[in-house]
């Protein structure tokens, strides 16, 4: 399902974002750790990619949105409440950050204006590219086990249920295409 409060933004596929998350764990040294730290990747991104960085808030000052990614400033900021959750290991809190770190790395650049249009393409949504982004980070394709149990996956990757269940569905469903 489309989210009709995304950006009309380029077209990206899942391959295509897939890559982008895979260059941005390889760049932080990533690569190979199953369970990522939210805190300590945050302090790694701002460490090595230039002009990013990240305030941790009050959540008074973003009573609407758990956190917000500001693209054209490099920056993202975060509830308080939602970063503690992320670093104490919430599965929907983890999820938000690297959902809200995907804008910053896909539509950098790029001109967001909520523009939800009808027959708007899944692939042009920013909110659809954000969460493929968050998916991919938190549980690349080639170390998620199609085989094991949604509730493995969400364990293993530190996820939520929902956000492990499509992610092995979107995975299935890719491998059956290429067969």
């Amino acid at each position: 399902m489309i989210r009709q409060n995304g950006a009309l933004v380029p077209g990206l596929s899942a391959k295509q974002i897939e890559a982008v998350a895979i260059a941005v764990r390889r760049n932080l040294g990533l690569e190979n750790k199953k369970l990522l730290c939210m805190g300590n990747f945050y302090d790694l991104a701002q460490e090595n990619f230039k002009g990013f960085s990240y305030q941790v808030v009050p959540c008074s000052e973003l009573p609407d949105d758990l956190a917000l990614a500001y693209p054209s400033k490099g920056l993202i900021k975060i509830r308080e409440d939602i970063f503690d959750r992320a670093c104490s290991g919430n599965g929907m809190a983890r999820f938000t950050l690297a959902h809200e770190f995907g804008h910053l790395v896909l539509h950098s650049g790029i001109p967001l204006h909520r523009a939800f249009e009808p027959g708007m393409k899944t692939y042009r949504n920013s909110e659809w590219q954000a969460d493929e982004f968050a998916g991919s980070l938190l549980m690349p394709a080639e170390m998620v086990n199609v085989h094991d149990s949604i509730e493995a996956n969400s364990q293993t990757f530190g996820v939520s249920l929902k956000a492990a269940g499509v992610r092995i569905n979107n995975i299935r469903r890719r491998n059956e295409a290429t067969k």
